[in-house]
């Protein structure tokens, strides 16, 4: 299954979140925020380090 992740929070979502909508992730894609994912082709993508955490 093909996935976004938000590495940059924008329009109301934060990083880590995972789209899995195929619409969504279609106009996410095509729209000004493209450099705001990531893709990822499983159904549980990797959350984000933390860096307080490594």
């Amino acid at each position: 299954m093909k996935v976004l992740v938000v590495t940059n929070p924008f329009g109301g979502r934060e990083a880590g979140e995972r789209i899995t909508d195929p619409k969504e992730i279609e106009s996410i894609l095509a729209g000004e925020y493209a450099h705001h994912v990531v893709q990822a082709d499983h159904d549980e993508a990797p959350k984000p380090i933390n860096k307080k955490e490594a």
